[in-house]
């Protein structure tokens, strides 16, 4: 079998340097196990509350590494799949990726949804025992940006697969307690190790009802939206603020008012809540906003609001007891 050497597929001196530093990074730090929704309880990727959606994925390259803590180590592989039932990522161009990784206090802030199966156990070409593990992302940010011309041809100076198996190793490091090891290989002519294994994820609730509501312009709704962050050149991050009721210990409810300045209907404006996590944004694609929320909140309570006069999403999320 022809085999592709992952350190080895950078075509120049700058992005290997580039794809050195995410190591560096997640190495020194653990910032990219962030990205990962199992580290924190598997509520961001798959969202929580919701009902457990069966998911069988679509292979898509296979990853030859190995646990180096045991003696002598262990062989893993890594199956890289993708299924149309993750959320996507929020949309970035390759040059903001790297510009994001020159910002070491930033790179941790980029997350792409992902779910971790259990290991599981196989047999290798030599009909040597190993352990597999599957990976899998949203299918169109897989073949936007790690397999771009649909031929399994992952393309040599791809940073952002490098940038997304860092996260997919910190990820499985983190919830399997193993150590992998960096010097890993990519199998050219192996999709997938063993037989696709079903997964379960929690399915979110997406584009909770909204309201519209006609309503004379205030001047004070534009006072009252605090946040503004993330530059960009065609979609931009619309300005927003989180309030939470009553202000001292645990709310009973969070609000998210968000600012979308050239939507006029609510027609046209996506809402997708997840137990910990916001996605908004507008058609055609002008705003994207994606956030985390300090609380778990009750999504099938969720509800929204949009008001046409100033332009203004406004969304309510009960939040979960402590107890629950």
């Amino acid at each position: 079998m022809e085999e592709l050497r992952g350190k080895t597929d950078l075509s120049d001196d700058e992005t290997q340097k580039l794809y050195e530093q995410i190591l560096l990074q997640a190495a020194q730090s653990g910032a990219m196990g962030d990205n990962v929704a199992e580290r924190s309880g598997g509520v961001q990727t798959t969202g929580g509350g919701g009902v457990a959606k069966s998911v069988r994925p679509t292979s898509g390259f296979t990853v030859k590494t190995s646990a180096i803590e045991s003696e002598p180590p262990n062989k893993v592989f890594v199956n890289v799949c993708h299924s149309e039932l993750l959320p996507e990522p929020k949309p970035m161009s390759e040059e903001d990726l790297l510009e994001l990784i020159n910002e070491e206090d930033k790179v941790s802030d980029y997350r792409i949804p992902m779910s971790l199966g259990e290991p599981h156990a196989e047999v290798d070409n030599n009909g040597k025992g190993c352990t597999a593990y599957d990976v899998i992302v949203n299918t169109r940010f897989y073949k936007d940006k790690i397999d771009p011309k649909g031929e399994h041809n992952i393309g040599k100076g791809n940073l952002w697969k490098g940038f997304l198996l860092t996260i997919v190793f910190e990820g499985l490091e983190a919830k399997y307690d193993i150590q992998l090891n960096r010097k890993y290989i990519i199998l050219r002519n192996k999709k997938y190790l063993g037989e696709i294994q079903q997964q379960f994820i929690r399915e979110r609730r997406k584009n909770p009802l909204i309201e519209e509501v006609s309503m004379e312009t205030r001047k004070s709704e534009e006072d009252r939206i605090t946040r503004k962050s993330g530059p960009s050149s065609r979609i931009t991050e619309p300005r927003y603020r989180l309030i939470k009721e009553p202000e001292v210990g645990l709310p009973t409810t969070v609000y998210c008012e968000v600012n979308l300045p050239t939507t006029d209907s609510g027609d046209t404006v996506d809402v997708d809540v997840g137990e910990d996590r916001i996605v908004v944004h507008d058609k055609p694609l002008k705003h994207y906003l994606d956030i985390y929320l300090p609380y778990n909140v009750v999504q099938a309570e969720v509800t929204a609001k949009f008001h046409c006069d100033s332009h203004l999403l406004k969304i309510a999320m009960p939040v979960q007891p402590a107890n629950s």
